[in-house]
């Protein structure tokens, strides 16, 4: 099993940069030092998030260095069950398959689309909504969902004291580095964290001013492989054996 300490000396040992300044042809490649199988789940939620980071720059957008793929493939070998609802374990496997299709203007169109959907499902279901409700009270309170979209469904997320929280703080805090570091203000800053990135792509798709998004899917595939992982770990925490 290779933890987070045995992760860290790797790094080190084959020159991987987490943050670095470019990414370019020749560096070092998570696949060529880490077998997905002995990671830890720890690790495999610290690559989720350090590969959102890695692969976005506020500057110049999405970027999706083949260490993304590696993660995302290897995800879906072993996505058995879904943590929020089982019954949409296949819709989310196949959405991410089709996000990862060499067919941009077909499948990785539509995988998108429905991703937007599983990933504000994901973060209502952090927040308290349930699928089945089983009183009155519970139906009751499904209702503030209704009017509640994704990016105001992950900042309650951010500020709740889940694990994902951490990482999404992680991520968030990082894009405000880069943008102080190169001088961008606050109204630049408010569209390039997660939620403004949220809430613009998924404005834009649901009214049709752009239906072309592969990286912006590929950006979703790993936040919805994070919240797996992070619920995989709470599970875990109290004892599930579902994981």
């Amino acid at each position: 099993m290779i933890a987070m300490e045995k992760y860290t000396q790797l790094i080190e040992e084959f020159d991987f940069e987490e943050n670095p300044a470019v990414i370019y042809d020749g560096m070092a490649m998570l696949e060529n030092f880490l077998e997905f199988e002995k990671l830890s789940l720890e690790v495999k939620i610290h690559l989720s998030s350090m590969l959102i980071r890695r692969s976005v720059a506020v500057n110049t957008g999405i970027y999706l260095p083949v260490d993304v793929d590696w993660l995302i493939n290897n995800f879906l070998k072993e996505y058995k069950i879904d943590f929020a609802d089982r019954s949409r374990t296949g819709l989310h496997k196949r959405a991410i398959e089709m996000i990862m299709s060499d067919k941009m203007f077909e499948d990785c169109i539509i995988g998108t689309t429905y991703m937007f959907t599983a990933i504000e499902f994901f973060l209502k279901h952090k927040l308290g909504y349930k699928v089945y409700p089983t009183n009155k009270i519970e139906g009751e309170n499904n209702q503030r969902f209704n009017t509640m979209s994704i990016g105001p469904a992950y900042l309650k997320v951010k500020k709740s004291n889940f694990r994902v929280s951490r990482e999404l703080h992680l991520i968030d805090n990082h894009f405000k580095e880069q943008s102080e570091n190169m001088g961008y203000g606050k109204e630049f800053l408010e569209f390039h964290l997660l939620q403004g990135r949220l809430n613009s792509y998924r404005n834009i798709s649901l009214h049709g001013h752009n239906q072309f998004f592969h990286s912006e899917g590929t950006l979703l595939a790993l936040l919805f492989i994070l919240l797996h992982y992070c619920e995989a770990h709470e599970l875990l925490e109290k004892g599930s054996t579902v994981c």
